[in-house]
Parts: C-alpha cells; sequence; structure tokens
C-alpha cells in the first residue's frame, strides 16, 4: 500500500485542522467553531459536500462508514478511500 501521504484520499484533505490525535478533521471544512475546547462544530464532509453539526466522535461514523448512532455513512467513501482512511486513523 502506498504512504498515507500519496494515497487516493490527499485530495480531499484540508490545510487545516491538523491534529494527529484528531486526524479525520482533515477532510471535514469547519464551517462553524464552538469556541469552547470540544463541542460540536458545524462541518462539511470534503468528499460529499454534506453538512453537519457534531463534535469528533461522531465524524468516525460517516467517514469510516461505521453504522447507527443515527449518522448516515458518506455516501462518496469508496472502498478505495475507506482503506486510507482507515491506515489514517491507526497511524499510517
Amino acid at each position: 500500500m502506498p504512504p498515507v501521504e500519496e494515497s487516493v484520499t490527499s485530495s480531499f484533505a484540508s490545510k487545516e485542522l491538523q491534529d494527529d490525535n484528531k486526524p479525520l478533521w482533515r477532510f471535514l471544512t469547519v464551517i462553524e467553531n464552538n469556541d469552547a475546547a470540544g463541542g460540536n462544530k458545524l462541518w462539511r464532509c470534503n468528499f460529499c459536500q454534506k453538512e453537519v453539526k457534531s463534535s469528533y466522535s461522531r465524524v468516525r461514523f460517516p467517514l469510516l462508514k461505521i453504522c447507527g448512532q443515527e449518522v448516515q455513512v458518506c455516501p462518496k467513501v469508496t472502498d478505495i478511500l475507506l482503506d486510507d482512511l482507515n491506515r489514517i486513523c491507526e497511524g499510517g
């Protein structure tokens, strides 16, 4: 498998919010940020452009195609993208 930096997900990665503890934020565009540490943010998926207001703990569900939690999975995340996103979450 290619290194994460060369993966197909790189074209969807934002240059904002580079947090190694929360790597999936790279694939979202934050529209409205709650000033408090943590908390909910209004964000747009860089894959499907859907807007959602949630905390980081709920970001995993649509991007990693985890069903349940009353969150729809992202329809634009292909199997190849899913593999890359899972590797990114596992640290490369």
